[in-house]
């Protein structure tokens, strides 16, 4: 078992998360920007069932869908390894899909070193223009949740990820460069499990019980206090009641101009007292 003063890499890292939530297997291409990445993904506990297992595929796309259909079939996560640019391309169709229809396929993207990235290199598989973030735009319309990894971040991001890939039942997206891969970080946060997120028992009793106390607290208030004074023409709450008596007691002695003015009709006689609005004092 490991302790808090282990290490390991960032790919032992993922794998081992991976298999913590369910997903076993991964399915891809290997590419010139996966070689060390899959060396490390594979590297964990590689002689135990508690392993991640490797299924290569003749192109990314078989790849993508094969990862939907595990994760279908298993209801649980499954993963997609493909190389930067050319290979994610390729496989970003088989994610659209899952991203459609809610399942939860986790694309690792094997990237060029975080320095290369960072300069604008020309590089292979990229379209010749400096910015290597090309791709990682078009997987953000397919997927709940994204991350190209540095050492400094790899493991919260690959737990935050995977999280909203539980959470959401969404594909989500982990570029890795090359470098980071096979970075070392520190083994302590695989002691907690990685969870979707949801209601804790524990919290949803404590909510209930300090919501039960917030109402009581208010019922026995409005018992103790007087009820309100109500208008006596309408019984609704009335402004008037706010007012000074004087103004109260003049106002009722006598009755508004349109009332003294009007004579009374035949078929009916009019009311003398008049309507709530009459009462509001102008200023």
């Amino acid at each position: 078992m490991m302790t808090s003063d282990d290490t390991i890499s960032v790919g032992q890292y993922l794998a081992a998360r991976l298999v913590q939530c369910g997903g076993s297997h991964a399915f891809g291409v290997p590419g010139d920007f996966t070689l060390s990445l899959l060396d490390e993904l594979l590297s964990v506990n590689e002689h135990s069932d508690d392993r991640l297992t490797w299924i290569g595929s003749s192109n990314e796309l078989n790849a993508a869908y094969a990862a939907d259909g595990f994760a279908r079939v298993g209801r649980t996560i499954a993963s997609v390894v493909t190389t930067y640019g050319v290979g994610e391309l390729s496989a970003i169709n088989g994610i659209a899909g899952a991203f459609a229809e809610d399942v939860p396929v986790i694309s690792i993207v094997g990237m060029p070193a975080t320095g290369a990235l960072g300069s604008g290199a020309l590089l292979h598989h990229s379209l010749l223009d400096g910015d290597h973030e090309h791709f990682v735009r078009a997987f953000r319309e397919v997927t709940a949740a994204q991350a190209v990894l540095t050492v400094e971040t790899a493991t919260a991001e690959i737990d935050r990820v995977l999280t909203v890939a539980l959470t959401s039942s969404k594909p989500v997206y982990l570029g890795v460069p090359t470098d980071v891969a096979v970075a070392r970080v520190s083994a302590a946060g695989l002691a907690e499990p990685v969870r979707a997120r949801g209601s804790e028992p524990g919290a949803l009793a404590a909510f209930e019980r300090a919501l039960a106390q917030r109402f009581a607290g208010e019922t026995a208030s409005r018992a103790a206090s007087p009820p309100s004074p109500t208008c006596p023409g309408c019984a609704s709450p009335a402004r008037w009641a706010r007012r000074p008596s004087s103004m109260k007691t003049t106002r009722r002695a006598s009755a508004p101009t349109w009332a003294r003015s009007r004579r009374p009709s035949a078929r009916a006689a009019p009311s003398t007292r008049p309507p709530c609005s009459s009462w509001s004092v102008r200023s």
